[in-house]
């Protein structure tokens, strides 16, 4: 079927990119007036070794899906992100990353080998995972090929829930130290920080494997809510809410999140009850924020992070841009070649979609592009909002120029293209070479 559509597609002069979740933010998985291959329906789970750890899986299987078969045998999936409906080509092509970024780094450690489709219709089966074929497909955004299908090594659950701990402080320049020393003894962190405070308070949400202290039934990662916080269907509550969702609102929000917490409290609770809080209280939480939600999502090197993040924060409110949703994290280094991954820190920053447009976010865009290049970092490709193009992108991803060079070798008629990829990659070109 695929190898058809390739064909087909050849023939009439249009290009491929695939879809899986549909969980990017940006352009990623866009094509526009071109072909979108749906890879949902490859979503067999061809073998599984519980014993040893590894799990072989086609593109389309969503990551849930894994995380619930896997569990009661002592394993976890690594670098799980906010959203388990991430397929598994979705979390290969971006390279995704979870909570556990500082210990197991991104999605693409955990790949034994991949099956790829290329242009003609040929399958390869990759497994060197230092071969710079492999490394291009990690974090490549589907551009070379297609993953028809991956073999993943798990990690072990060093229990069956999460002994959580939390810790608060009030200067966002001080959360690179604070995430440094709380990482070293943990299995999971990651900090939020209320944006809307004077300097940028946070709390560090942190959590070790634990045993629940009575037998009980593992809680389930796919769950969906049907009420928001429990109290009414989204279709009653959320338009109600939706017009007063504003800068008051999520100062009061943040004020009363940070307030409410004590540094130090620790407890025991379900592993999704802590890794996924809003996917388990909110539905569709994305679609609570006016005009849907945008997200501007930066890393930085160790040694520059403090201030990065102190300048961002003072762009942020100096542009009433404040973040709705900050969250930062501590990131570990891999070799592949478009991988947001490096040794430093992360922030995310999360705005209304009714900002597209406006002024303010130009102005935050350019201010924000020039801040990462001038610290060394990058920003995520599968989270861009037109803010990386040909120009930055050589400088924020070194390994650029190498990718192009494979493509060409690989996908010589520039069959796999996205609007990312015409966007970031060939801003000048046509749809195909």
């Amino acid at each position: 079927m695929l190898a058809a559509a390739f064909s087909s597609a050849a023939e009439r002069g249009w290009s491929i990119i695939a879809r899986g979740g549909g969980c990017a933010y940006g352009d990623a998985a866009t094509n526009s007036e071109q072909l979108v291959v749906d890879t949902n329906g490859m979503d067999r789970i061809i073998g599984y070794d519980p014993e040893g750890g590894v799990i072989d899986v086609e593109p389309g299987v969503p990551l849930y899906r894994i995380v619930d078969l896997v569990r009661s045998d002592g394993w976890v999936l690594p670098a799980l992100p906010g959203s388990t409906s991430v397929t598994v080509g979705g979390a290969i092509a971006a390279n995704i990353h979870g909570k556990d970024s500082f210990r197991h780094g991104g999605f693409g450690r955990c790949i034994a080998s991949m099956d790829v489709m290329y242009a003609d219709g040929s399958v390869k089966t990759l497994a060197d995972s230092t071969s710079s074929e492999f490394r291009s497909h990690i974090g490549g955004m589907g551009l070379l090929g297609i993953v028809v299908r991956a073999v993943i090594k798990l990690v072990p659950a060093g229990g069956d829930c999460i002994e959580r701990r939390l810790e608060s402080g009030t200067d966002i320049c001080d959360i690179p130290d604070a995430l440094n020393r709380i990482a070293a003894n943990s299995d999971y962190a990651y900090a939020w920080v209320d944006a809307f405070s004077k300097k940028g308070r946070w709390v560090i949400d942190s959590g070790r494997w634990a045993v629940a202290p009575e037998q009980s039934d593992l809680d389930p990662v796919h769950g969906r809510p049907k009420r928001f916080y429990g109290i009414a269907p989204p279709g009653l509550i959320y338009p109600l809410i939706r017009p007063i969702m504003g800068r008051a609102a999520m100062r009061a929000y943040n004020w009363r999140r940070f307030h409410s917490t004590r540094s130090g409290e620790s407890d025991i609770v379900p592993f999704a009850e802590y890794y996924l809080p809003l996917t388990f209280r909110v539905p569709d939480y994305s679609s609570m924020f006016p005009g849907g939600a945008l997200e501007a999502h930066a890393c930085v090197p160790d040694h520059h992070a403090s201030r990065f993040l102190g300048q961002v924060f003072d762009l942020c409110r100096e542009l009433k841009l404040e973040s709705w949703l900050c969250n930062v994290k501590k990131l570990i280094a891999d070799d592949f070649l478009l991988s947001f991954m490096s040794n430093g820190f992360s922030i995310s920053i999360n705005l209304p979609g009714r900002l597209r447009k406006t002024e303010r976010l130009n102005l935050f865009r350019s201010n924000l592009v020039q801040l990462v290049c001038g610290f060394g970092g990058r920003l995520n490709l599968s989270k861009d909002l037109e803010f990386i193009d040909r120009r930055s992108v050589g400088d924020m991803y070194p390994g650029t120029s190498r990718f192009l060079e494979l493509k060409a070798k690989l996908d010589p008629d520039n069959l796999f293209q996205s609007d990312l990829s015409r966007r970031v990659f060939q801003p000048d070109s046509g749809v195909s070479d």
